[in-house]
């Protein structure tokens, strides 16, 4: 996760949008103003399956898409707030696909969706159907603000290769230093200092309670213009 921050802080790639990144494998979401300094963290759900690439069309009703290929695509997105079908806000990442990022909702009983999020353990956020599911503090605090009256970008990272690979940057050179004092082996990078201001006060941890607001149940997984709902 630190290797793209520090690439889009250094090339700009945000192009003076605020942004986030969701690191699917630690089930975790990060929020960042326009300037890269850490705005907030929090846990999050994801797509049931593991993958990067969507593995059903576009079209596809959600009753047709069997748990293995429910999957949260990895990508840069130009993302922005839209108004699904349930009159409930949502931030719209891959509008094609219908993937968004919402504040958690109810689900059935059996998903116990908002207990999840609250774990302390990663074993268990994956429910969705490829949504990103947030706290709902996270998105009314961070998200919401953010991303009005204009859009941002979204960097889902990977989880079947590397970032570098996905969003074309050269990943940090690690070269051995010894440790003065000590002679011990320290790693450091052979990159340029990264252009990421250090935020001056340590971002708040934005945890989800088992018994906090939800959204009310909804039938679909969107994140388009004319969403269905959220999943």
């Amino acid at each position: 996760m630190l290797s793209v921050v520090q690439w889009v802080g250094s090339s700009h790639d945000n192009a003076g949008l605020p942004f986030i990144v969701v690191d699917k494998v630690n089930a975790r979401v990060y929020a960042f103003n326009q300037s890269a300094q850490l705005e907030a963290t929090a846990p999050v759900l994801l797509g049931m399956a593991r993958g990067d690439v969507m593995l059903v069309s576009n079209d596809a009703p959600m009753s047709a898409i069997p748990p293995e290929k429910r999957i949260t695509p990895a990508g840069r997105y130009r993302s922005y707030l839209v108004t699904d079908s349930h009159g409930k806000q949502v931030l719209s990442i891959d509008n094609a696909a219908a993937i968004s990022m919402h504040i958690v909702v109810k689900g059935t009983p059996a998903q116990r969706r908002a207990e999840r999020l609250a774990s302390l353990t990663t074993d268990d956020n994956r429910v969705s159907y490829g949504c990103i599911n947030v706290p709902p503090g996270f998105f009314t605090q961070f998200v919401s603000p953010d991303f009005t009256p204009a859009m941002g970008i979204v960097y889902v990272l990977p989880e079947t290769r590397s970032a570098a690979q996905l969003f074309g940057f050269e990943p940090p050179v690690a070269t051995p230093l010894q440790a003065p004092m000590t002679g011990s082996v320290i790693q450091t990078s052979a990159m340029a200092a990264p252009a990421i201001q250090a935020s001056p006060m340590v971002a708040p941890e934005i945890q989800a309670s088992p018994t906090a607001p939800q959204t009310s149940p909804m039938s679909g997984d969107g994140g388009s213009a004319a969403p269905a709902g959220a999943n």
